[in-house]
């Protein structure tokens, strides 16, 4: 439980950025771990891709700024490695450049 409150904890740092649902409170409560975050609402990226078809690249690196940009701040530029096949891994995650 702490590890997850923790974690809440530094998710509140990025509070204050565009394209970062906001977390209001944390706490733990009838032995359970709670994070209350902003409700935003709106498809998700699976959803919008269903009922729209494939972005285009321009459109995905239009709505994905802001969180690179939130990630960019915090994050270690030594963190990310490129491969090759011009793919991009962070920390264990892997995104495939166009």
């Amino acid at each position: 439980m702490d590890k997850f409150l923790n974690e809440a904890r530094c998710l509140t740092r990025f509070n204050h950025m565009a394209g970062i649902v906001a977390v209001q409170d944390f706490f733990y409560e009838n032995e359970t771990a709670y994070i209350v975050m902003d409700y935003v609402g709106e498809r998700n990226v699976k959803q919008e891709i269903r009922e729209n078809g494939a972005m285009d690249a321009k459109e995905v690196l239009m709505l994905m700024r802001p969180i690179l940009e939130a990630l960019s701040r915090y994050i270690e530029p030594a963190w990310y490695t490129v491969t090759s096949a011009r793919i991009i891994s962070f920390l264990q995650r892997t995104i495939h450049l166009f």
